[in-house]
């Protein structure tokens, strides 16, 4: 009798467990939800700009610059939704599950833990700009040295951001606020073959340096081991907001 009620016990615990991961919904969610590779904290990125990668492809080291755009190559798909987690609904029910699988077993029940945070989900405006067509042909001229610099000589990865998402908030005094929560790398890395012909045109630039000829901008960065659960169940959804 022993041994049954120990496994019940434990894999209510397990079940317990597992379900406190899965509910739940953050910005991380509507990150990874819009297809962002990369979760951001406080870089003020968008699409077009040109960013120096860490050696190990997991940090944003510094922007470099960004490339030239007009309105028509960089449109904008505005977000208006509330995103929520379809397993937060559920959560009154499993926890009543647990304290009634513990009476069962003759152990002391309990007020099931209210976990309502995020029974409403999370509301969230702002938009998703992309690029259209070629970035890499349309790097600004005062800001080419800049990138071959960064490439040839301090041999950085340099990677274009191809789509951001950008939350907008309304401040107290009228204007509106942008943050960048996620951003997606083109794959390939701005390469620089033979640094020489790039002479005349960055004058300071070492022409004898070896530049790179690999590298990528692909890979994920930023998001917690729950987000990437909840996503790879598919948790979380959108509705728009009214």
């Amino acid at each position: 009798m022993f041994k049954p009620v120990m496994t019940a016990i434990g894999l209510c615990a397990v079940m317990v467990v597992c379900f406190a991961l899965l509910t739940g919904v953050s910005k991380m969610d509507v990150s990874i939800k819009n297809e962002m590779q990369r979760h951001l904290g406080n870089d003020p990125l968008e699409a077009g700009d040109i960013v120096a990668l860490s050696p190990d492809g997991t940090r944003i080291e510094s922007l470099l610059c960004s490339v030239d755009l007009t309105p028509d190559q960089s449109p904008n798909s505005e977000i208006r939704s509330r995103y929520y987690n379809v397993l937060d609904a559920a959560q009154d029910n499993v926890f009543a599950f647990a304290d009634r699988a513990k009476g069962l077993f003759g152990l002391e029940r309990g007020e099931p833990p209210v976990v309502r945070a995020s029974l409403n989900g999370l509301s969230f405006t702002g938009e998703v700009s992309r690029i259209e067509g070629s970035p890499q042909s349309r790097i600004r001229s005062d800001c080419f040295c800049d990138v071959v610099t960064a490439v040839v000589e301090r041999k950085k990865t340099a990677c274009i951001v191809i789509k951001s998402l950008v939350e907008t908030r309304l401040r107290d005094d009228g204007s509106f606020s942008r943050n960048t929560v996620g951003v997606s790398f083109q794959s390939d890395p701005i390469l620089f073959s033979e640094p020489e012909r790039f002479g005349e045109a960055c004058p300071d630039l070492n022409r004898g340096a070896i530049a790179p000829t690999g590298g990528s901008c692909e890979g994920a960065s930023g998001f917690t081991f729950d987000v990437v659960a909840r996503s790879k169940v598919g948790l979380i959804r959108e509705v728009p907001l009214p």
